[in-house]
């Protein structure tokens, strides 16, 4: 079962791909292209990511596009009383919340012989 779930799955991949390649003069292919030049995206992580948001134009200023992403922090207030205490919204895409995740994770990580696989988030930098 677990095998004819990854051959679907491979299969489905191959299919995206080569409708990526076959419109790749399109802004949302280009797009898709550029996302996957930043270290620790690969091209599942940036056609998810385009699917999510479908066009960057459509936001005006990147604090709407944060705030879609769910990644604005929750406003606690009532009165004088401001709360200190604040988290990230939510409120927007979490497959999107989540595929920034796993980039910023394969990005900041490390490789199995222990280096930094992106030499400018190193700890040995600072």
């Amino acid at each position: 079962m677990i095998r004819t779930f990854d051959s679907a799955a491979e299969q489905l991949i191959r299919s995206v791909k080569r409708i990526v390649e076959s419109y790749s003069d399109e802004l949302f292919c280009k797009q898709i292209r550029l996302l996957e030049t930043i270290k620790g995206c690969g091209f599942l992580s940036a056609v998810t990511l385009m699917c999510e948001i479908g066009n960057f134009c459509v936001f005006s200023a990147p604090k709407k596009l944060y705030a879609y992403l769910g990644l604005d922090p929750s406003v606690k207030q009532s009165g004088k009383f401001n709360g200190t205490n604040v988290k990230l919204s939510k409120r927007g895409s979490w497959l999107a919340r989540r595929v920034l995740h796993m980039m910023t994770v394969n990005s900041i990580g490390l490789t199995k012989g222990g280096k930094s696989k992106n030499p400018h988030y190193s700890k040995t930098n600072e």
